[in-house]
């Protein structure tokens, strides 16, 4: 989906280490945003290389912004299933 959208907050690059399906180690970089479009406010991550490349983000401007949404299913700590969504962008441009 696209929309237009503001910065609210731009939190910081986070990098984590992980191992693969083939026992392969790895690295998974992301940097959450606050978007705000209309009454809106939604959580975005920008992940890999488009995260580290990003920079700073400017409040003051609009955005185009091209997510995606995807369906999450975990257990939590307490063994109940849980139910989310998390929303990825693909790609932001200013306008």
């Amino acid at each position: 989906m696209e929309l237009i959208c503001r910065i609210l907050k731009q939190h910081p690059l986070q990098s984590r280490q992980y191992t693969d399906r083939q026992g392969q180690p790895q690295v998974f970089t992301a940097m959450g945003l606050n978007l705000a479009s209309g009454p809106d406010t939604f959580y975005a991550e920008l992940t890999g290389e488009q995260a580290t490349r990003c920079g700073q983000l400017n409040s003051d401007y609009y955005y185009k912004a091209d997510l995606s949404a995807r369906a999450e299913t975990w257990q939590d700590s307490q063994g109940q299933e849980r139910n989310g969504t998390r929303l990825y962008v693909n790609r932001i441009t200013i306008l």
